[in-house]
């Protein structure tokens, strides 16, 4: 990446394997969730399936009545099965970290999803634009993505979705995030077109080395054809997170979900999916 320029203006460039630049959870050290253990269920499949190989362009501007705009556009390759893990599978909330060459284990045994799998060789486009206060003290930013799947070759998924989140400081030491998702997966062969939306809130207050995060999480899939697998699915969420950093390089984190989601295509009744962890990191 390189940048030409100052705060008050300037653009940037880049370029290689990138993440889709919608997530407002992932702000911490390498790409990491700063409030949270785990990600929503919305940036999940984000950090699962939102990695293509690209180039992307920013621009950011001080306007004189005190109003930050920043434009993103971006391009790239390898998002052809994208929105193929929601249909087959659906959401998750998780914290594994995937790399370009990671496959995705898919229900069915034996079956799998590819990160990077290029078919049509047309890019996958998408922007972001951001407009916030001089302060920062709130954000609100408006994305767009579009894979431009071309469903003549067999298996590649045309997606595409928007999103808009907000970000706000209400106080010094209180961050409030909202963010909502919605698009189509569609697929030729053999047809699963699919819808899906997610939302989450988050509320996250710290104060010297700790930190305490509450989050809800809402998510949706629905059928846009009547031809098997179903899709269907509804579920929501809360997490509860404290962390507490000490001396320059250390973090204790603690967390648990209360989940539940609804799938009637599952051939079991729903798993209990209430969970918890804790965490230490060392960072250098």
């Amino acid at each position: 990446r390189k940048e030409w320029g100052e705060w008050e203006h300037g653009w940037g460039l880049q370029a290689g394997v990138m993440q889709l630049p919608f997530s407002l959870e992932h702000t911490g050290p390498a790409w990491t969730p700063l409030y949270t253990l785990t990600p929503s269920a919305l940036n999940t499949w984000m950090w699962e399936e939102g990695r293509l190989v690209g180039a992307e362009g920013e621009w950011w501007r001080l306007l004189p009545i005190g109003l930050r705009l920043g434009v993103v556009g971006g391009f790239g390759f390898g998002p052809d099965l994208f929105g193929r893990l929601l249909a087959v599978r659906g959401w998750v909330m998780s914290d594994a970290q995937l790399g370009l060459n990671s496959r995705v284990p898919l229900p069915a045994r034996g079956m799998h999803t590819s990160i990077f799998d290029e078919h049509d060789y047309r890019p996958a486009l998408y922007t972001l634009f951001t407009v916030s206060d001089e302060r920062e003290r709130a954000a609100l930013r408006f994305g767009y993505f579009d894979n431009l799947g071309d469903q003549g070759h067999f298996g590649v998924w045309e997606t595409r979705f928007g999103t808009v989140g907000a970000l706000v400081h209400p106080l010094p030491q209180m961050d409030l995030l909202v963010q909502y998702l919605e698009g189509t997966a569609r697929v030729r062969t053999p047809a699963n077109d699919t819808g899906f939306s997610a939302f989450y809130a988050l509320l996250s207050y710290h104060h010297r080395g700790h930190r305490v995060s509450v989050r809800y999480d809402t998510f949706r899939l629905r059928e846009l054809d009547d031809t098997p697998p179903r899709t269907r699915e509804h579920g929501d969420g809360v997490t509860l997170a404290y962390f507490l950093e000490f001396g320059l390089h250390h973090r204790i984190g603690f967390e648990y979900i209360f989940l539940h989601s609804h799938r009637p295509a599952r051939s079991r009744t729903d798993p209990a999916d209430d969970g918890w962890q804790m965490s230490y990191r060392f960072r250098y």
